[in-house]
């Protein structure tokens, strides 16, 4: 609890730059805005309110590090008829099925490659 409090005892500035920083991460930023109104403008103190700022911030990171890997997967050669990738790219060989990547992302990132990724 002290390293949250310490690390951000002025928890509102943080909450509003990750706001801006991380438009993509809605119920998060919902959360964050919850939590700035019911502290109104003074400092967030509170270990929870803290805590859950940390925590979008990290899922922000988490969902931002998913998509950036996502963009160089959408440019791996894939057999369109196997839908198996043609070349070798993050540790998985030619010849792996596009499902199997999908699935490593969910399980890795834990994010939805539908919702978070392909934007569906």
């Amino acid at each position: 609890m002290a390293r949250y409090v310490k690390e951000f005892a002025n928890a509102t500035m943080l909450a509003e730059k990750y706001i801006k920083r991380c438009p993509e991460a809605g119920k998060m930023n919902d959360e964050i805005r919850r939590i700035l109104n019911v502290h109104e403008k003074g400092l967030i103190t509170d270990y929870e309110a803290v805590k859950c700022i940390v925590d979008a911030s990290e899922r922000c990171s988490q969902i931002s590090q998913a998509k950036e890997l996502w963009v160089q997967f959408g440019e791996v050669p894939m057999n369109p008829e196997t839908e198996e990738i043609e070349a070798e790219w993050h540790g998985f060989s030619a010849g792996t099925h596009r499902e199997d990547i999908w699935h490593w992302f969910e399980e890795t990132f834990n994010v939805s490659v539908a919702k978070d990724l392909m934007g569906l």
